[in-house]
């Protein structure tokens, strides 16, 4: 299940990242969405406010879209959002409630990092097996870096995810680690916000 409940920062979920990151984690959503092809089954799970929707509307490619949050305000957002091109199937729940069926795209956008080392390859697992053979990943989280007032952020995040919505997860994993065991492949990856923020395509193989 979703760890965490984030109905409590939903109003002001957006403000505060753009407050903090500006248009960082926005940007680094969106930047590898142009390997979605026309025709792909999508697979959002855990998709916070849905600005991503808008990022895949742009893109004036008809895909069906599978939008999955736990959070029912966040939820709620999603649906506002005015979209042209793209076909939305909203789900309130969790990756226990994505339909049955074999999706083309799966995309995780700081979802991952709200589980913890025993929790979550066992998200995971669950979420590759509605991947299909040679499926592509799109995950986009913060990563572990050297830069000491970078640490410092994230160790300060996660207290404040705790406190507010109750999140299992208490560090930064390592989420290569847990790719490269279900089998997939690094096709290409973007850093942002100064190396903090990392965009990574993957293809299961």
């Amino acid at each position: 299940m979703r760890s965490g409940d984030f109905d409590f920062v939903a109003p002001f979920y957006d403000l505060l990242a753009r407050i903090v990151f500006g248009d960082a984690l926005k940007r680094s959503q969106c930047y590898f969405l142009n390997a979605i092809k026309e025709g792909d089954a999508v697979l959002i799970i855990g998709g916070g406010t849905g600005g991503i929707l808008m990022g895949l509307d742009r893109l004036n490619v008809p895909v069906n879209v599978t939008y999955v949050e736990h959070s029912a305000k966040m939820l709620k957002i999603s649906k506002q959002h005015q979209l042209k091109h793209i076909e939305v199937k909203f789900i309130h729940g969790t990756e226990a409630n994505i339909p049955k069926a074999s999706y083309d795209v799966v995309i995780t956008a700081f979802f991952l990092d709200v589980f913890n080392a025993q929790k979550l390859p066992v998200i995971m697992d669950q979420i590759h097996q509605n991947l299909t053979f040679s499926g592509r990943w799109l995950q986009t989280d913060f990563v572990k870096t050297s830069k000491v007032w970078q640490r410092i952020m994230i160790r300060a995040m996660y207290l404040f995810f705790r406190l507010a919505t109750g999140m299992e997860g208490r560090r930064l994993l390592n989420f290569d680690e847990y790719f490269d065991n279900l089998g997939y492949k690094k096709i290409t990856f973007k850093h942002f916000y100064y190396g903090m923020v990392r965009t990574t395509l993957y293809q299961a193989g």
